[in-house]
């Protein structure tokens, strides 16, 4: 009896550990993709400056909310971690 309940008891922290990882990667994603599109598009502008605008008001909420979402990142990871 008791070994059937270690083991229910070990499926369920796994299950929680992957719960965990999977959570922590989605939040890594979605927190890095406003750096990403800023930097691409800094970096085709700097490419092709006659076809990609340069739009600096946009460019700084952009930064904003990418700056924003990576402290957003950082607290998840840490929290995920205690």
């Amino acid at each position: 009896m008791k070994e059937t309940e270690g083991r229910g008891c070990q499926l369920r922290h796994r299950e929680r550990y992957t719960l965990t990882l999977v959570v922590v990667v989605i939040v890594f994603v979605v927190c890095e993709l406003p750096d990403l599109f800023l930097r691409s598009w800094m970096l085709l502008h700097q490419i092709a400056p006659d076809c990609v605008s340069y739009p600096l008001d946009l460019l700084r909420v952009v930064n904003t909310a990418s700056n924003l979402c990576l402290t957003v990142n950082s607290s998840v990871k840490k929290a995920s971690c205690h």
